[in-house]
């Protein structure tokens, strides 16, 4: 179906964020481009969410709230893409804020560059409104997804930041025949190859428009230790080795074996890996290090510490403490 030429679909999945909503919704709504829909997900918010999506709809048509059974970010995302009308989409945390000129300045780049999408810098903020960091490019560029994310596996220089999803402007394009995988952690991360790898123009400007809030228990900056955040990010990284390979990247593919191998050993030494699961765990980890061991660029000291849990195994995993 052909989407609505210029109309800038804005998307925001909410779960009991009654307090911080209006300052975010009041960011959407004094935008210099009007040419914009906002679609509310309420995702079984306990709180009065609901009702503030409700009253802020009422004042204007071109909000739309949907609501549904607490199925997570994903989800809530995903039901949002399944409805928006617009050329292009924007994605917005409930708990975040924009300036007021973002869809300006992100549209005027995305038409003038033809770039399938725009990143913004960022302001990343405490919930007392204290500057945590900035992030932003101090003039622009232009780069391929593949490009970027070797830099980010690979050379190990951060780049273009693909991991998120917020604080851009993508054409719908890009997403007909992607949605998020639902039920998981880091989704975000977890769509991040597919979304971006054959992506030939993102753009990044010199221009701070999203100011991302930290909360201390937030689920991408909490302690992380559950079993599920454990296991879904050991699948994360097994899903992008397998994509890489099929893509035939064996360079990206080795780095993110790395990152896999990393992320055992942390879990196996801080007690993460309850008893039941070690062997699953152990399997995962030698499977993958009998492909790579011989055909990688891992230092000898690297080397080592992955040959040395492949050899000892279990001696490495510490009482669960979950």
């Amino acid at each position: 179906m052909d989407k609505e030429k210029d109309l800038i679909s804005i998307i925001i999945p909410i779960y009991n964020a009654e307090k911080v909503l209006p300052r975010c919704l009041d960011s959407l709504l004094n935008q210099t481009y009007n040419k914009i829909e906002i679609i509310l997900i309420n995702d079984g918010s306990k709180d009065n969410s609901f009702s503030v999506c409700k009253e802020y709809a009422n004042r204007t048509s071109n909000i739309i709230v949907l609501s549904q059974e607490n199925g997570g970010t994903a989800k809530a995302r995903n039901a949002g893409l399944n409805i928006a009308r617009g050329e292009y989409i924007m994605f917005v945390d409930a708990d975040d804020y924009v300036k007021d000129d973002i869809c300006t300045v992100l549209h005027s780049t995305i038409t003038r560059t033809g770039a399938n999408c725009v990143i913004s810098g960022y302001v990343a903020i405490n919930e007392n409104g204290g500057i945590i960091k900035t992030k932003c490019v101090k003039e622009e560029k232009a780069i391929s997804g593949k490009t970027s994310l070797h830099e980010m596996y690979c050379a190990k220089n951060q780049g273009i930041g693909l991991v998120e999803v917020w604080g851009r402007l993508f054409r719908h394009t890009m997403w007909e025949e992607l949605r998020f995988s639902e039920g998981m952690y880091y989704e975000d991360l977890e769509i991040m190859p597919t979304l971006y790898y054959d992506c030939k123009d993102i753009i990044e400007i010199p221009y701070v428009g999203y100011y991302y809030v930290v909360y201390e228990e937030s689920a991408s900056h909490g302690k992380g230790t559950d079993d599920k955040r454990v296991w879904d990010s050991i699948a994360i990284r097994e899903r992008h080795i397998d994509f890489f390979e099929e893509k035939n990247d064996k360079e990206l593919a080795r780095a993110i074996a790395g990152r896999l191998f990393d992320l055992i050993i942390t879990s196996a030494q801080n007690g993460w890996i309850p008893n039941d699961q070690i062997p699953s765990v152990l399997a995962t980890f030698r499977k993958h290090w009998k492909q790579y061991k011989n055909n990688s660029n891992f230092s000898v000291i690297t080397w080592l510490r992955y040959e040395t849990f492949f050899l000892r195994g279990k001696r490495f995993f510490k009482t669960y403490h979950g």
